[in-house]
């Protein structure tokens, strides 16, 4: 709903005809709804419903305090999921990651793939980490679970793609990272803050040095543990539990439904 093409013909024409028929029109987050109205959709029959969390067997939120005692262990710093599109803005988060920790043990680790792999790695190599990055590849869901539970911070760096392109509603990855403990960094960029929980450092899309101040300050505080660190891992995952509890976000959306089909 963000890149440029759509602005226009025939984009506008179909979009026109899809929200002259639709009784509902249903978006992540406030970001990607605004987009939809800027599309033409109209502002008394859209919605917004955040998607459920349901993936397999997810800790309570006092199992995750008892996680903040990982961090002296964790193998990696860092890691990036997600599709290597330059929306995603994975390109960022590696530069970043070279300048918070230039030097050292801290690694990165990249899971998934996509058409900024040869960018990324291109990167990796240019700014002499390579040694210090991993390429995970695409894997199914729960094996991506257990990659977010191996890094001190799970960043989320999505920037405005040269072609318009944006996030537009919130990757589940993010409050995933949530639920299981892991401590998380994002931008500014579309819906991401607002999808993330309260007290989430959130910086500038595109801005390297703030990245790498922020990535630093928080791999140091879980590498280091403590009270304050549990409390933000518990209340993370209190908060996430409950905008994204799949039996309420099913009642939210059949009562959609239910007035669509009544009205």
């Amino acid at each position: 709903a963000s890149a440029h093409h759509l602005r226009r013909p025939p984009w506008t024409d179909w979009y026109g005809a899809l929200f002259d028929r639709a009784s509902a029109v249903l978006a992540e987050g406030p970001a990607m709804e605004a987009r939809l109205h800027a599309l033409g959709a109209p502002v008394d029959r859209t919605r917004v419903i955040r998607l459920p969390l349901g993936i397999g067997d997810l800790p309570s939120p006092n199992e995750v305090a008892h996680l903040a005692d990982r961090g002296a262990q964790l193998p990696h710093a860092v890691v990036l999921g997600g599709r290597f599109v330059e929306k995603k803005g994975f390109h960022v988060a590696v530069e970043a990651f070279a300048r918070a920790f230039p030097s050292g043990p801290e690694r990165l680790l990249l899971v998934g793939s996509g058409p900024e792999e040869a960018r990324l790695r291109g990167l990796v190599a240019s700014r002499g980490i390579a040694p210090r990055a991993t390429f995970a590849g695409p894997v199914p869901i729960a094996r991506f679970a257990r990659h977010l539970q191996e890094a001190c911070v799970a960043v989320f760096p999505s920037v405005t793609a040269t072609d318009g392109d944006g996030e537009g509603g919130a990757p589940m990855t993010l409050p995933l990272a949530h639920r299981l403990g892991v401590r998380v960094v994002v931008s500014d960029h579309d819906d991401l803050p607002w999808a993330a929980a309260s007290r989430t450092p959130v910086v500038p899309e595109h801005d390297v040095e703030a990245l790498a101040a922020v990535m630093r300050s928080t791999v140091r505080d879980v590498r280091e543990g403590g009270s304050a660190h549990r409390e933000v891992l518990a209340r993370a995952a209190e908060e996430v539990a409950a905008r994204h509890d799949p039996a309420a976000l099913l009642a939210a959306r059949e009562a959609v439904y239910d007035e669509a089909v009544s009205g």
